[in-house]
């Protein structure tokens, strides 16, 4: 099969041709050569009168011929033993195939094959372009998707966490006032009755979150419903936060902070307030009981849209009670004190 393989090549065949070629010169160069030596020597022996001359002469003349007959018997001799090998028939088709017609034949078939075959590799590196330019858009669109994925991802954790947040303040908030609402007397109780005694379970829980003063002072009653809504027993007294740190809202906020709380002054507007709001106020100068001072937890509105707090009052020794008032008025004017602070779940 190798041999067939080597046969169907140009260049094999042409340098077999050339073997073939200088084998036919010395076929037929070496006997006219020889004959030509030989009739050399023997006019030598028809000139020459030495006898021993003669027959040196006569004897290189007969293997002269010899010779030459010899080379002429070569190629039946080569192919007699060829003959003898296994192959040899493919041997001699090779032999027989290198002829100048043949190889040009085979060279140029050789050639148009090469064409083909370039023009196949020009195609298969198009294709091949144009796939890498596919595989290329498609990884190009993968990788926009997955980043679009990942912004939506992004967006919605994002969403979720605030949302969170957003549901853990308005729950903190909410029981913040559901424990001042749990922890006052209700709205329309007589004063007789919230000057007489604390609300429920209030002193009870006073001892068990280590409140201290009296229950009617209302920064004591703004501090136990924060300790109770908080599950703190170091939570501060909301008043007593205003009156340290009233001058700066950066030492209300690290007064307030690690308790979950932000201090926020207040804008005097009461779209800002928000149900749960503890709300500190104080005048300018007061250092008496009363309104001069005060903390109260705020609970939202009226139906009316009045304001609703739940709140103690020293000054008039009420226990933590809820009531409510004009916005804009009274103890929602701003304008009325000199430090108004909201505390509010962060």
């Amino acid at each position: 099969m190798l041999i067939l393989d080597t046969c169907g090549n140009s260049t094999i065949l042409n340098v077999i041709l050339f073997i073939k070629s200088i084998l036919n010169i010395i076929f037929i160069i070496v006997p006219i050569v020889l004959v030509l030596l030989f009739t050399i020597d023997l006019a030598k022996n028809i000139f020459t009168n030495d006898e021993n001359e003669n027959q040196k002469n006569l004897k290189l003349g007969i293997k002269r011929i010899i010779y030459s007959v010899l080379i002429m018997f070569i190629p039946l001799l080569v192919k007699t033993f060829m003959e003898m090998i296994e192959g040899y028939s493919k041997v001699a088709f090779c032999y027989t195939k290198a002829t100048e017609t043949y190889v040009r034949e085979l060279k140029a078939a050789e050639d148009e094959e090469y064409k083909v075959q370039q023009q196949k590799k020009l195609e298969e590196r198009q294709k091949t372009s144009e796939e890498v330019a596919a595989e290329k858009k498609v990884a190009e669109e993968a990788t926009k998707k997955a980043e679009k994925e990942a912004i939506k991802n992004m967006q919605e954790a994002a969403e979720k966490r605030d949302n969170i947040i957003n549901d853990n303040h308005s729950t903190t908030a909410e029981k913040i006032a559901t424990t001042a609402e749990s922890l006052a007397w209700p709205s329309g109780t007589s004063k007789s009755t919230y000057k007489s005694k604390p609300y429920g379970d209030s002193t009870k829980l006073a001892k068990k979150y280590n409140v201290g003063g009296k229950l009617y002072d209302c920064g004591a009653f703004a501090q136990l419903v924060g300790r109770v809504a908080l599950n703190s027993k170091k939570l501060p007294n909301p008043l007593g936060v205003l009156l340290d740190n009233k001058s700066s809202n950066k030492a209300m906020n690290n007064a307030v902070s690690k308790y979950g709380l932000k201090a926020i002054k207040w804008d005097g507007k009461m779209s800002s307030l928000k149900r749960g709001d503890f709300i500190t106020y104080k005048k300018p100068g007061y250092t008496g009981d009363g309104h001069g001072q005060h903390a109260m937890v705020y609970l939202g509105t009226t139906k009316n849209g009045k304001p609703k707090v739940a709140e103690g009052n020293r000054g008039a020794h009420q226990y933590g009670h809820i009531k409510t008032q004009s916005a804009g008025k009274g103890q929602f004017n701003v304008n009325n004190y000199a430090y108004y602070y909201i505390l509010r779940v962060k």
